[in-house]
């Protein structure tokens, strides 16, 4: 058999008759067609053919990342594809939990990535590693890398004695979805009937009469999301039992709960039909994006409403609450509620969001959605990848560093497959859907949403074949000239999307200026179109301003267009962090020369500091990318003279911000902020002042007396009211008497405690351990035990134990050393991702066997009689089935600091 990937022994894959691949007149690449994606209602499954051409920046890097990774990442990590033809053999393979993913998710963004580029080399890389795939499907249509007895069970037991939750049913999904993309653009037979065997499996599997259902085999916001691919697999075959299972999953497994009657799935239609905010669900981790864009795909085949209005609350929710300055989405792998939040923003979770809106920007026709994309391709997708193509980040964080995935999450990495990680194969998807959004029909002729030095070949509803060339330096200014030439004339709509930050835009067409549109939506020029009519886009590239708050206040987000702008010591080397910058000084800024710098960013402005330094500030996407740290929430002075920014939250939604972070301080509150009484935001604000004056755990009445128990916890929850509190000044609310008295109060607390946090300076953790089923019968480890460095996160205060347990379940030991400035009785502030024991210098002080992911500061408290000098604190954890990340500590000394 000759080698997997040799381009000279390769046979040229043959297209079936009519299939979509042709000769590209346009250049002398072979480009592939495109779908560019469903009707906006149902019944309108319109498909329009499309070739691209991709230039400018973002042309550059979908080169860089399809020549140099795409291209060579199967030869590279011939673990993909070898785990899944071995995995019967002994002993089995050591994987992660979700390595089933890894084939599939390189397939979709590997094929979407070749719909933009039409690249030969990708394309004979792709031919032979699908029929490489499909060769490793089982007789009965499994395609995963798990042994016979636990395929499709969500469970695997090793010969050890071990026992993991794995995403089997998720990697199916991931491989379902590669396989009809794949199909989707060049008509492959093998790949569709390899998606109809996994779907056939998966229907035997869990039919109606069989146990256990889905939901039951755990980790549930991944191993549901064949809803998704199944509901795209009847849209192609028309088989009724693969939507008859869809429709199962999303309306009984979705809302299945346990013994206890806790929810064992994310409740993801009827939360979205009852207007709950994404980060209250019951599973509001990013994977749950997936199984919940079945709710969108079964609209379109069923017209059942109720899916359309539960997926529209969901992305709405996300898109007010939880997507971050850079286009972002998540903090610490899930919502929070809270785009302040400062925890890692994985890339995963970015791309499933871009995803989402791709569906959304389909669905709905709203402007509003191709914004959030742009947003995220120019900032948050471009700051994910090296220039050189060659490496993705896990996190791509609003203020730190830019670390390659294979380093920050190196514990997924394996024999054969040194590269990979859930991340790795999944962040060329980011540009991939490019190819989705683009350029999208409407009405009765096109929209164009991507701005952008480009060729686009497409067809309108009626037939006639289009080109759309597009002459623009953009981002870098403001004037988008678009050459349309339609193979005749005829009467049709171009629509041309008017970015909602874009407050003066000026159009001509043929030079003669039409109507000022709006922004933040569409202007639909109707008109004869025929050859060499030029339509000319100047929009409006002044700054704007997002002002933050929570973790972020009294900083800003600074675009420039869809362009955030960031501060890098690379360009600074003055200082380190971003002095204080004026808005003053900020609206006259203007473009740096950039020849000094070997490495080039794509945007670079020149400004002053409050104290007359220059400072430079790049565009995100060129942020970090020489190692250097990097900020993005900036101090500055008067930010309200710059004009406000659309990407920033509403008044109302800061209400519900808040609301979040309270329900994350005191428990007992979320029951209170369970929803907003008004649209009126000055009316929210009062609401919530009343709740903050009825919390149990912190505030007594006022009769009473002012008592506030004297706790880390508590005083960080004054520190935050008092800040919400400043806030509400906007509202005038201050002059309420029982306001003014709780300001005073909390002043007064807050300047009672100094607060002074005692970061521990030297964590060590032990080897990985087998499960200890019962953590209250835990002993402390003994001298035999071998402690080494991990990584600790001062900033977030996380031992991380990942690179210790490579996602397998087992227990492990966590050593954190610190000093404290003398004997005291006071606490230990904890959180831990697993069932948890603690040990203070050598006692027992805690154990907390319901501890689960997330851990946070503050989650459980332990008394510690701390010793002056050096103090040791021992953590005990189970690694909850490998997704545990580790434990976060904070010492306090009794005398509150």
């Amino acid at each position: 058999m000759p080698h997997l990937f040799n381009r000279l022994s390769c046979p040229a894959y043959k297209l079936r008759p009519g299939s979509r691949a042709r000769t590209n007149q346009m250049g002398r690449m072979n480009r592939f067609d495109m779908a560019t994606g469903v009707g906006m209602k149902r019944g309108r499954d319109t498909v329009e053919k499309s070739v691209f051409e991709i230039g400018g920046i973002v042309g550059r890097y979908v080169e860089s990342v399809s020549r140099y990774w795409l291209e060579t990442a199967p030869l590279s990590n011939p673990g993909m594809l070898e785990m899944l033809r071995d995995r019967d053999a002994e002993p089995p393979r050591d994987l992660v939990p979700w390595a089933g993913e890894f084939p599939g998710k390189y397939l979709t963004a590997a094929t979407q990535t070749l719909v933009l580029t039409g690249e030969k080399r990708l394309r004979r890389v792709l031919e032979r590693f699908v029929a490489e795939f499909v060769s490793c499907q089982a007789e009965d249509g499994y395609l995963g890398p798990w042994p016979r007895a636990f395929r499709l069970v969500n469970r695997m037991e090793y010969p050890d004695g071990r026992t993991i939750q794995t995403w089997d049913t998720w990697g199916h999904y991931h491989a379902m979805l590669g396989l009809l993309v794949w199909h989707q653009h060049t008509g492959d037979p093998a790949a569709l009937n390899a998606a109809r065997r996994i779907g056939d499996a998966l229907v035997s599997k869990f039919a109606p009469d069989v146990s256990p259902r889905m939901a039951e085999t755990g980790c549930t916001e991944m191993n549901l999301a064949p809803a998704h691919s199944l509901a795209l697999l009847y849209k192609v075959t028309k088989e009724k039992a693969y939507l008859e299972l869809a429709q199962r999953i999303v309306e009984k497994e979705f809302r299945a709960s346990g013994p206890d009657g806790a929810p064992l799935a994310g409740d993801y239609l009827r939360a979205g039909l009852e207007g709950l905010e994404f980060y209250e669900i019951p599973r509001p981790r990013w994977e749950s994006l997936h199984p919940v864009m079945a709710l969108a795909e079964l609209y379109t085949v069923t017209g059942d409403r109720r899916y359309l209005s539960a997926f529209c609350q969901h992305w709405n929710s996300i898109r007010r609450l939880d997507r971050h300055n850079n286009g972002g989405f998540s903090s610490g792998e899930q919502a929070q509620g809270n785009p302040y939040d400062m925890r890692d923003i994985e890339t995963c979770c970015t791309v499933a969001w871009m995803a989402m809106t791709v569906e959304y920007l389909k669905l709905t026709g709203e402007s509003c959605a191709a914004d959030e994309l742009e947003l995220s391709l120019f900032n948050s997708v471009i700051g994910q990848h090296s220039r050189s193509g060659r490496w993705a980040t896990y996190s791509t964080p609003m203020n730190g560093v830019r670390r390659a995935s294979y380093h920050h999450i190196v514990f997924q990495s394996r024999e054969g497959s040194p590269e990979l990680n859930c991340c790795s194969v999944n962040s060329p998807r980011g540009f991939g859907l490019l190819s989705e959004w683009a350029i999208l029909p409407r009405g009765n002729g096109l929209a164009i949403n991507f701005y952008g030095p480009c060729r686009i070949q497409t067809r309108i509803p009626n037939g006639i074949s289009v080109e759309l060339v597009q002459t623009t330096d953009y981002p870098l200014s403001g004037v988008v000239k678009i050459a349309v030439n339609p193979s005749r004339p005829a009467h049709w709509s171009l629509s041309a999307r008017i970015p909602c930050w874009s407050s003066g835009t000026r159009v001509t067409i043929n030079g003669k200026p039409v109507r000022r549109p709006s922004p933040g939506r569409y202007l639909t020029l109707r008109r004869c179109w025929k050859r060499g009519d030029t339509i000319e886009i100047t929009l409006d590239m002044s700054l704007h301003a997002w002002p933050g708050a929570e973790e972020c206040e009294g900083k800003a987000s600074l675009f420039r267009g869809p362009i955030l702008l960031a501060y890098d010591r690379r360009f600074n080397r003055t200082a380190s962090a971003p002095p204080r910058l004026s808005a003053e000084s900020l609206l006259s800024a203007r473009q740096a020369d950039t020849r000094e710098y070997w490495l080039k960013p794509f945007l670079l402005l020149e400004t002053s500091s409050e104290d007359g330094r220059t400072v430079k500030l790049c565009d995100f996407g060129s942020a970090g990318e020489g190692g250097t740290p990097y900020f993005s929430w900036l101090p500055v002075s008067e930010a309200e003279k710059i004009r406000p920014s659309p990407f920033a939250p509403s008044e109302l939604d800061a209400v519900v911000i808040r609301l979040a972070r309270l329900s994350k301080l005191f428990p007992k509150f979320s029951q209170l902020a369970c929803s907003i009484p008004s649209n009126d935001p000055v009316a929210a604000q009062r609401w919530l002042i009343e709740r903050i004056l009825a919390l149990p755990d912190a505030l007594k009445a006022y009769d009473s007396g002012w008592q506030l128990a004297r706790s880390q916890t508590d005083f960080d929850a004054a520190a935050q009211l008092r800040r919400r509190l400043h806030l509400l000044m906007l509202t005038g609310l201050l002059q309420d008497r029982y306001v003014c008295e709780l300001r005073r109060k909390l002043e007064a607390v807050c300047s009672e405690s100094s607060c002074a946090q005692r970061i521990i300076w030297e964590v060590e953790a032990g080897p990985l351990y087998p499960r200890c089923d019962d953590i209250r019968a835990a002993q402390p480890p003994g001298p035999d035990v071998e402690f080494r460095r991990i990584p600790f996160d001062p900033s977030t205060e996380l031992a991380d134990i990942r690179q210790i347990h490579g996602g397998r379940d087992g227990f492990v030991f966590v050593k954190a050393r610190l000093n404290m400035p003398g004997r005291s009785a006071g606490k230990l502030l904890y959180g831990a991702d697993g069932p948890v024991k603690v040990w203070i210098n050598g006692s027992e002080a805690d154990c907390r066997p319901e501890a689960r992911n997330p851990a946070r500061i503050g989650q459980y408290e332990a008394p510690a009689g701390w010793m002056d000098g050096a103090n040791t604190v021992i953590f005990g954890i189970n690694t909850n089935e490998g997704r545990a990340w580790g434990v976060v500590a904070r010492a306090i000394a009794g005398n509150g600091q």
